[in-house]
């Protein structure tokens, strides 16, 4: 690594591109490499850099990226040449005026550094204080984080940035130089004698709400003009906290100033509505916020019913509330009815909540339907049933009903209201949106066996939903789900679900490895008759999709191997699913068990006959092609030597495959040009007459 370091320093007289491009690679190296002797020749490298005159901004950027390396491997090693190192670079970077990119910087920086830092930094730092410029000063600030506060003239600088020139800098000044919990009361007293006006920022806001609520008096009661507000305008400030900690007397004075506000003239429709929103957080603000209930404007009514919402009297808003469920404005009433809900105790809810369920308004009764299940109300059993039991109950009610039961199954009742909506083909799809994430561990088994029967009945409709939704379940279904599947898919009368049964049915024995269930699902499908009218071979035809399927799974899936083993020795004694044979073999190769891959191969042999001959081959090859670039030469190297002087023609044509492949990849180099001669001159002539195909060099 010293002589590799050394010989950069001859880049001293090249062009930017090149040096910015070593700099770089730098930077990549393990910093747990780098050792104290390292040192000068990185520093010579980049000052070189730095004092070029086509120093680009790349370049600068990556010798911070180096000095924050430097501060890394002090940090961890305890020697003081790192951070020193990195101090003189990062002092050069300033120097030339680069941007530097200090963020995080605390992390690494090791104890007592950022003394030293600073005062690395400080000439430049009064410099760009004389000309108003403070970006260096607020980044150190930002990547030294708390560390900053233990540097006082650098606190010092932050205070006079909030007087800069530029808005934005004032903003992340002001940010800077109130975020230290010591000097933050007497940091805020001095921003604000210089400008009131930045009162406006939110980060002054909190400060005054939660801490400062001396202020408080002072700023309702002088002028706030300056840097960010008008002398045309009264501001009114929106806190967001606090409210506990201000006086009574604080709190009439925000409600009255609040109320001025909404009901001026010269606000816009935005300001009135923001206004009341405020007013409804503040509290003891209930009877406050009726007379906006009856703006002529409907943004600014809606604005109420919002805050309403959020009232510290929950019956007496849920009563106001109560009566807009059937208005124009009920989707915002029955949000608010929502929040309030959550405060209303159990027992009172369902009277609270009547007025939504009995709404003529779908979306009301919905909202009053969940919530009262999902507050657990006593009587939600009954009332839900009631409400199931009307004759012209809107679908969508019923849905939500359905769907709301996940909150009450441990109640006989609920289970009872799934198994009549099972028998509604309206609502029935409403159970399979039930998550198992959205129940209790306790009620996940029981809903899987649910499931399962369903998957089992009769309705088509319903039970194609339920298989499909059994693989979200299978961690909780009962043992007998895979009997049904299989039942499913091997039942020839059954027309519409054998597809949705077969993926749920290799989804199973994928994640579990148990080849039983396929194992039977195949003896069946092979012993079944064709003779069925107007059908052509439905067995063989499902057979043939399942076996397909199976093939990905086994090329994906190592949980699902030791389920090809059982299936292929079903399949092996028949020549019409011989193809089939060799494709699961070949799904199921391992290319980093090369012993077991090869002998794999050479077992299709007695399978590659006639019209599949080339079959092992054209598999294969279509798996390397996107295998090859994630294995080592090496490897196919052993599997081609141990195939390649095979006298089957099917083991040789495979053995070519794996040759041309690896050759075009990785260079026909010695090991893949002499397998290739060989294969020239095998015994076969079709294994010849391919291996004169494949050319090393084109011509």
């Amino acid at each position: 690594m010293g002589e590799l370091l050394e010989l950069l320093r001859r880049l001293r007289n090249e062009q930017d591109p090149v040096r910015r491009t070593a700099l770089h690679a730098v930077t990549r190296i393990p910093v747990s490499l780098l050792v104290v002797s390292h040192l000068p020749a990185l520093e010579t490298l980049a000052m070189d850099a730095l004092q070029a005159r086509d120093c680009s901004y790349q370049t600068s950027a990556t010798v911070g990226d180096l000095t924050r390396l430097l501060f890394i491997r002090g940090a961890q090693l305890g020697e003081t040449a790192f951070p020193e190192t990195a101090l003189r670079l990062t002092a050069r970077l300033a120097e030339h005026k680069r941007t530097l990119n200090l963020s995080g910087l605390h992390h690494n920086l090791p104890r007592g550094a950022e003394q030293r830092l600073f005062t690395a930094l400080r000439p430049r730092l009064d410099a760009d204080a004389a000309r108003d410029e403070w970006d260096l000063a607020l980044e150190l600030a930002h990547g030294l984080d708390r560390r900053a506060y233990d540097i006082p003239e650098l606190q010092r600088l932050l205070v006079r940035a909030c007087a800069a020139h530029s808005d934005s800098t004032v903003r992340r000044a002001v940010r800077l130089a109130l975020a230290n919990p010591v000097s933050r009361d007497a940091h805020l007293d001095q921003l604000l004698r210089h400008d009131r006006s930045l009162v406006a920022l939110p980060e002054v806001q909190a400060i005054i709400a939660r801490r400062r609520t001396d202020l408080l008096d002072l700023l309702w009661s002088a002028s706030t003009s300056g840097r960010f507000l008008s002398k045309k305008i009264r501001f009114v400030p929106m806190f967001h906290t606090g409210y506990s900690r201000w006086t009574p007397q604080h709190l009439g004075h925000y409600t009255r100033l609040l109320g001025t506000y909404a009901g001026s003239a010269r606000a816009s429709v935005g300001e009135r509505a923001g206004a009341v929103r405020q007013l409804g957080s503040l509290p003891g603000s209930f009877d406050q916020l009726l007379p906006y209930l009856r703006s002529a404007d409907l943004t600014v009514a809606e604005a109420a019913l919002t805050a309403l919402g959020g009232s510290d009297e929950p019956a007496r808003a849920m009563a106001v509330l109560s009566e807009y469920v059937a208005a124009d404005s009920a989707r915002v009433a029955v949000s608010g009815m929502a929040s309030c809900a959550r405060s209303i105790p159990p027992a009172r809810l369902s009277e609270a909540l009547a007025p939504l369920l009995n709404s003529p308004k779908i979306t009301s009764a919905k909202e009053g339907v969940r919530l009262l299940a999902a507050l657990h109300a006593p009587d939600a059993i009954p009332i839900i049933r009631a409400l199931w039991s009307r004759p012209d109950l809107h679908r969508d009610i019923r849905r939500a009903a359905v769907f709301s039961t996940r909150f009450l199954l441990d109640h006989e009742e609920a289970w009872e209201l799934l198994a009549d909506a099972a028998a509604d083909p309206d609502v029935a799809g409403a159970i399979l949106d039930i998550q198992p994430w959205l129940l209790p561990a306790p009620q996940r088994r029981r809903f899987a066996s649910f499931l399962r029967d369903l998957a089992a009945g009769s309705d088509h409709r319903l039970a194609n939903q339920a298989l499909n939704a059994l693989p979200r379940w299978r961690r909780w279904a009962p043992p007998e789900t895979v009997d049904a599947l299989v039942d499913r898919l091997t039942d020839l009368t059954d027309v519409g679900l054998w597809r949705s049964a077969a993926r749920t049915l290799l989804d199973t024995v994928a994640a579990t490895g148990d080849a039983a269930p396929l194992t039977i699902a195949v003896t069946r499908l092979l012993r079944a008759g064709d003779t069925i009218p107007d059908r052509d071979l439905p067995a063989q035809q499902r057979l043939s999709t399942l076996l397909a399927d199976l093939g990905p799974i086994l090329r994906d899936r190592d949980s699902a191997r030791p389920v090809a083993a059982p299936i292929i020795a079903l399949l092996a004694d028949d020549p019409l699913w011989h193809k089939q044979v060799i494709e699961l073999t070949v799904a199921g190769l391992r290319w980093t068990e090369p012993e077991t891959t090869v002998a794999a191969i050479e077992s299709l042999a007695p399978y590659a006959s006639c019209g599949l001959i080339g079959t092992p081959s054209a598999r294969i090859g279509a798996r390397i092609m996107s295998d090859i670039g994630k294995h080592p030469a090496q490897a196919w190297t052993h599997i081609a030597s141990r195939l390649y002087t095979s006298a089957d023609i099917s083991t040789a044509l495979a053995a070519l495959t794996v040759i041309n492949l690896s050759g075009r990849k990785f260079g026909w180099t010695e090991p893949w040009a002499d397998m290739l001669g060989v294969l020239r001159g095998h015994p076969e002539i079709d294994v010849r007459r391919a291996a004169h195909t494949v050319f090393t060099v084109a011509e």
